[in-house]
């Protein structure tokens, strides 16, 4: 359980490499605290996305993963995107 309470450290980064070319890479770290003797738990969760516009179309791609998911050691989930938004 989590009854111990929560910490969270979190920082995000975005930059603006022209008026077409975006990227970003964020960190989030939860740790659940423990009760009744049991160790601590850090979820970790890091993201980076990049967006390219041209004219009405933007094509994007962003990665997220976690570690130890909801506190539980071992838990690890990942995922993918990549859109495309046209504007007309």
């Amino acid at each position: 359980t989590n009854a111990g309470g929560r910490e969270v450290e979190a920082f995000g980064i975005a930059f603006a490499v022209n008026d077409n070319l975006s990227i970003s890479y964020n960190q989030h770290d939860m740790t659940y605290k423990k009760v009744g003797g049991n160790a601590d738990v850090t979820q970790e969760s890091t993201g980076i996305a990049i967006a390219y516009t041209m004219g009405g179309a933007t094509i994007a791609l962003q990665n997220n993963s976690m570690d130890n998911v909801t506190g539980t050691s071992g838990t690890n989930d990942e995922i993918t995107e990549i859109s495309l938004s046209l504007a007309f």
